[in-house]
């Protein structure tokens, strides 16, 4: 029943509903071009062996799925974006990472069976239902994983739909799997598969939501939706190891333990709802993954070649949206035009498309319908050409005036998907080029602040005590045996690093006008060593 038929008036659209409409019509078309018309449902169960875990056992409903365009096209969106530049066994994609997370929901399922009693605490439909929702869930992503959901993480529909729609859940990158799965194109395949593959049909608004992180509508189903996302969830399982494994960076986690200790749990402060918990005997685990996580950002997603060729693909991206107008922009795709405006362009395109556009290219074309800069940037991007460092700032790097506040005002531009942060930094990076009088491109001088690893997951991880009884007085949050946030506050003070990233042929004005710019309008003392760790000389 509408308020309308109850006779009250109908609520007045809100200011960003019309985007939040456009952008469904937009993933409603991509999605009907990425299914085809009918599913083919193999007659068998499949069998993949995986470099990671070994064999993985696919049913023929999710193998229906599996080889449709729309789960295909991720095997050419790398899971850590640029990083195989440096790290060149970093070739995994999202492909292989969501298969290895069904696998790690089934894990977890296992685990929770059934309690000591023989009491069945998961039926095989939920389980099936999240299998699903790991096949799904980075769907959405965009051209090197991360570093496009930087751009299009900033769009207003975007964040229209987290904070007034879906409760302040889900990265960008999930909002828009969501809303693949959610559309009337997928919807309706999901129906045929179901059908042919005599299965129970999808439940879409359970899926829906856990891939965003959503409390499910039914609060004795939140454990089901912690396995694929979650304090300590199938989707960590997988690609802290598959990460580890292909960067060639070794960690130690005994997830066979974790496995081994995990329990379904009601908690009273949350409502009775059922959380997966550990025992005890597993936190020692969680804490190994958290510390896991803390070095892989030090030695892969935050290593300085890694964010200069993320700054590299963004200023692509920008130099694209500033001249579509021009000859041979925006990139011809299917017979679209792309200009990246709208997160759905993104969707549209993976790693290898600007791979093959780069390769079309030809400087030495005469007739016009090169572009030049766009030419240079592509080429750095693929044929290992990064920007260089021209400054580093960190606690290291800058003596800092007490009496200021201007050394707290620039950390607090980290953000990743505020457009204001981004907007400021965008303005710094162009007044310290206008500074240094430099003939390069604005989309080639970047000013990178790095977001701090995430510490809020170990206060939402739950840890039973010994004899633990059903009450709340014997869980206690991981944070409360492990400081997490204290470790957090450690790597901003010994690992976190900024920089200024520039072309090689500039790297000296570019440093001295940071320099100078840092010290004029922030208040600080930019150190010998800023300049040291670039390995070029300081300004005299």
């Amino acid at each position: 029943m509408t308020s309308a038929s109850c006779g009250m008036p109908p609520s007045p659209p809100r200011p960003f509903d019309g985007e939040i409409s456009l952008l469904k019509d937009q993933i409603e078309q991509f999605v009907e071009a990425h299914l085809p018309r009918e599913p083919t449902v193999p007659k068998t169960t499949k069998v993949v062996h995986d470099g990671l875990w070994g064999t993985i056992s696919l049913s023929p409903a999710e193998m229906a799925f599996i080889d449709t365009p729309l789960v295909q096209r991720l095997r050419s969106i790398a899971q850590t974006g640029p990083s195989y530049f440096v790290y060149p066994s970093t070739r995994h994609s999202r492909f292989e990472h969501s298969l290895g997370v069904m696998l790690q929901v089934q894990r977890l399922a296992d685990a929770l069976w059934q309690d000591d009693s023989g009491k069945k605490l998961l039926n095989k439909e939920d389980v099936a239902q999240m299998r699903f929702g790991a096949l799904f869930h980075d769907v959405g992503h965009g051209p090197f994983s991360h570093t496009s959901e930087a751009i299009y993480g900033t769009h207003s529909a975007l964040k229209a739909l987290r904070e007034d729609v879906y409760g302040n859940f889900g990265s960008p990158h999930e909002i828009l799997s969501r809303l693949i799965i959610e559309s009337n194109s997928f919807k309706h395949f999901a129906d045929k598969v179901a059908e042919k593959a005599c299965i129970p049909k999808l439940e879409i608004e359970l899926i829906a939501r856990a891939i965003t992180g959503e409390q499910p509508r039914s609060p004795e189903k939140k454990f089901v939706s912690e396995l694929l996302n979650g304090p300590f969830d199938a989707d960590k399982l997988d690609y802290f190891f598959r990460d580890s494994h292909f960067s060639g960076i070794p960690l130690a986690v005994d997830v066979e333990r974790l496995l081994r200790t995990v329990r379904i749990v009601s908690v009273d402060r949350e409502g009775g709802a059922e959380r997966l918990v550990v025992s005890h005997g597993g936190a020692g685990t969680l804490e190994q993954i958290l510390f896991a996580k803390i070095v892989l950002h030090t030695s892969v997603y935050q290593h300085h070649k890694i964010r200069s060729f993320d700054c590299l693909f963004h200023g692509i991206i920008e130099y694209i949206q500033k001249h579509k107008e021009h000859t041979g922009i925006p990139v011809p795709l299917r017979d679209r035009s792309l200009t990246f405006e709208s997160p759905v362009d993104y969707l549209w395109t993976t790693d290898e498309t600007f791979r093959h556009y780069g390769f079309l290219l030809d400087e030495n074309d005469s007739s016009g319908s090169i572009d030049g800069p766009l030419h240079r940037m592509v080429h750095g991007l693929y044929f290992r050409r990064p920007l260089v460092r021209a400054l580093v700032i960190c606690e290291h790097t800058v003596e800092k005036n007490e009496k200021s506040t201007g050394w707290k005002d620039l950390l607090r531009l980290d953000s990743k998907y505020e457009i204001l942060d981004q907007q400021r930094r965008r303005k710094i990076a162009e007044e310290i080029r206008l500074r240094a009088n430099v003939d390069c491109l604005p989309e080639e001088v970047w000013l990178d602040l790095p977001a701090l690893p995430n510490s809020t997951a170990a206060n939402d991880i739950y840890v039973a005590m010994p004899g633990h009884k059903k009450s709340d007085a014997d869980l206690l949050t991981l944070n409360e045996l492990f400081p997490l946030e204290m470790w957090v506050g450690q790597y901003g003070q010994n690992k976190w690093r900024g920089h200024v990233f520039c072309p090689r042929e500039v790297v000296e004005p570019i440093g001295r006008a940071a320099k100078s710019y840092f010290e004029e309008k922030y208040g600080v003392k930019i150190k010998r060593e800023a300049f040291d760790w670039c390995k070029q000389a300081p300004p005299i």
